[in-house]
């Protein structure tokens, strides 16, 4: 399946600029994370994602992360 056969509902949007970490933050709703430029990872309770520029995560309502 390629992101654009999800179809999201999309809420709201914003282009962060992480430069320090940030969390942990719990979700009240679903999220999509798309990395535009750049490196990050996203630690969840269980493992670790590494988002690189043009990679996406998706993750269900209260999920515990830091970036």
């Amino acid at each position: 399946m390629q992101l654009i056969d999800s179809a999201p509902y999309i809420r709201f949007a914003d282009v962060l600029k992480l430069t320090n970490q940030r969390g942990p933050s719990k979700t009240y709703d679903c999220r999509l994370i798309y990395a535009l430029n750049g490196q990050a990872t996203i630690a969840f309770e269980d493992h670790r994602v590494e988002l690189v520029r043009c990679s996406a995560v998706t993750f269900q309502s209260g999920t515990r992360y830091t970036i």
